[in-house]
């Protein structure tokens, strides 16, 4: 993988119902584990990306995926998907040819008899929600809300205006009116108003 941040990829595993060959997998197509190094752009956007609330894997998903849809990324995660039992495929490692990846995805057969992949820490409240939360979210999420630590409600937002005028001030300084962050936040500071 070359450019930067594809450049920075050393493994990519699959993992869940497509690794396993099932048919009609229950959420997404496809479940990716990608290892990765660093360099100091990386980390330098990384801090700035968690310094103004936002998602420091964004632009290696859309590298990664294009225009696909369908695929959940795990950035880092596989020794603790091997700590929770996942069978991870190895499709690819840094320096390898692509087809050999290319071999590799094509030796997973289709198995009629493999259902969807279990779909442990999942909460009614989080159906729909498996691709925005990431998976190590909803584990300690789950854990805390079995053990009786939290409680989580789902709560559906809709459409609203916000009174308080410095509140919504800094709604309209943070986001541009066309962004679905800051339509995202008018419902939920309408939601927490009332």
């Amino acid at each position: 993988m070359c450019g930067w941040p594809l450049g920075l990829v050393e493994e990519v595993y699959v993992f869940g119902s497509y690794a396993r060959g099932a048919l009609e997998p229950n959420d997404v197509d496809v479940d990716v584990v990608i290892e990765h190094g660093t360099d100091k752009r990386w980390l330098g956007e990384s801090l700035d990306a968690s310094i103004n609330g936002r998602d420091s894997y964004v632009g290696m998903r859309q590298a990664l995926r294009g225009r696909t849809r369908g695929i959940s990324f795990q950035f880092r995660g596989r020794s603790s998907l091997l700590d929770e039992g996942f069978e991870l495929f190895l499709l690819w490692r840094k320096g390898e040819p692509f087809s050999l990846a290319r071999e590799r995805l094509a030796s997973l057969a289709a198995d009629p008899e493999a259902g969807p992949a279990p779909r442990g820490h999942m909460l009614t409240e989080f159906e729909g929600l498996e691709s925005p939360v990431p998976r190590p979210a909803r584990i300690e999420l789950f854990s805390r809300h079995v053990k009786g630590r939290i409680s989580i409600t789902p709560l559906r937002l809709v459409d609203g205006e916000l009174e308080d005028p410095e509140v919504a001030w800094h709604v309209r300084r943070r986001w541009v009116e066309t962004s679905p962050l800051r339509r995202a936040a008018t419902c939920a500071l309408a939601a927490l108003e009332q």
